[in-house]
């Protein structure tokens, strides 16, 4: 899942449960409310501007500190990507901070797995785990970073294993 593609599954989840079996939620960014009001406010839309300067931090962000084992094809696509979003490119993560965590994974009633890595979405995914009645959690602490780009093989595994 993308930082708000769990707002979506959860929903379908919520809305139409007789059209799945089960949800699997990754690194559920499941904040207590004060602190979704704070990353709400530090991800205000981007005001666009015609600078080419206005660029650097994002670049540097992207590329220039990147994690070591993503290349640099992967990073500047992934700075292409900000720039197509353009001035909505915090629209994902203002949806996922404005979803009200509390009510909506507590009426979900099919069966959920959280799969929780290292990184620093851990103990809001643990907080998840506590908002859910029919969940399964399961810890893979040695993933830290890039949980998607580094470590997608050793994810899918575990959810075979677990599927199987």
């Amino acid at each position: 899942m993308s930082q708000s593609g769990w707002v979506v599954a959860a929903e379908w989840g919520r809305v139409a449960p007789d059209s799945i079996a089960a949800l699997v939620l990754l690194d559920v960014p499941a904040f207590d409310a004060e602190t979704r009001v704070r990353l709400l406010d530090q991800t205000a839309p981007i005001t666009l501007s015609a600078s080419l300067d206005s660029l650097q931090d994002d670049w540097a962000m992207a590329v220039t500190r990147r994690h070591e084992h993503e290349g640099l094809a992967r990073s500047v696509s992934m700075f292409a990507e900000m720039l197509r979003a353009g001035a909505g490119r915090n629209d994902c993560f203002r949806a996922a901070f404005s979803y009200p965590v509390e009510q909506r994974l507590a009426s979900i009633s099919r069966p959920v797995t959280v799969v929780m890595t290292g990184s620093t979405l851990l103990e809001p995914s643990r907080r998840a785990v506590s908002l859910l009645s029919d969940v399964r959690s399961i810890e893979l602490p040695e993933i830290a970073t890039s949980v998607l780009d580094a470590n997608a093989e050793k994810i899918a595994a575990t959810l075979l294993d677990y599927l199987s």
